[in-house]
């Protein structure tokens, strides 16, 4: 079963865990047309990844016709507060805002 979603599914990091969730999501079927990455230098296997997909890899995500689908931020705890921001400027009301990064409270989105 592909995965489908209604809009966008922005990425925000690219290493380890982003990478593999999106070796994932390719291999499962989402539209690499549907994906954009914010990583200003990512690993060479997903450089290599992102290119043989058509998908660029953004220092930072321009402003969308919409809001993304889904928001995911993949990169380490202690750069949060420096990614996040502008990339929330980009969320609508249904946005799904997904975090893997550990130790950082609801409260701290909210902020």
């Amino acid at each position: 079963m592909a995965l489908k979603l209604d809009g966008d599914l922005i990425l925000a990091g690219a290493g380890n865990m982003g990478g593999a969730m999106l070796t994932g999501w390719i291999e499962r079927g989402l539209s690499p047309a549907q994906i954009l990455v914010q990583d200003p230098s990512p690993p060479p296997r997903i450089a290599e990844l992102l290119a043989k997909n058509g998908i660029p890899s953004h220092a930072t995500v321009p402003a969308r016709p919409k809001p993304p689908a889904v928001l995911l931020m993949a990169v380490k705890p202690q750069i949060m507060e420096q990614v996040f921001p502008p990339l929330a400027k980009l969320a609508g009301p249904d946005t799904v805002v997904l975090s893997i990064a550990a130790g950082k409270t609801i409260a701290s989105f909210e902020k």
